[in-house]
């Protein structure tokens, strides 16, 4: 009987320790932020009907409208992949809002969706320059 107790005693000691180590762990974070936008995703994306190109780069973001006026960079990029053909970046550091971009393939062709930039980038869609 004493060792029956003692053996029931030791089992939830233990069943204690292993819960406790479980509930205070650190979850594993699916999407971790990187310093470099992927190499799937770089290259110029050109909009006919506003006429702005966005020119993703290994660090830079570029807003640039064919007028050849002033381009807006977004520098020092963080990135992170969502799921599949949808990344998100930063810029310079990680209180600052995150813009979406999402890919697909229509007729053969890449194009490029924008969510988060502004309310006139986000309606348009932008389509891949060869």
């Amino acid at each position: 009987m004493k060792i029956y107790k003692k053996t029931i005693i030791i089992l939830i000691a233990i069943l204690s320790v292993i819960f406790l180590s479980i509930s205070f762990s650190k979850p594993a974070q699916a999407a971790r932020w990187h310093r470099s936008v992927p190499t799937a995703i770089r290259g110029n994306y050109h909009n006919a009907k506003l006429k702005i190109t966005v020119q993703i780069q290994k660090k830079n973001v570029y807003y640039m409208p064919d007028n050849g006026a002033a381009v807006s960079p977004a520098k020092r990029i963080y990135s992170r992949k969502l799921r599949k053909n949808v990344y998100q970046y930063k810029r310079d550091s990680f209180k600052s809002p995150t813009i979406t971009f999402k890919f697909g393939y229509k007729n053969g062709r890449k194009y490029l969706r924008v969510h988060g930039a502004s309310s006139i980038l986000d309606k348009y869609t932008y389509w891949k320059v060869k």
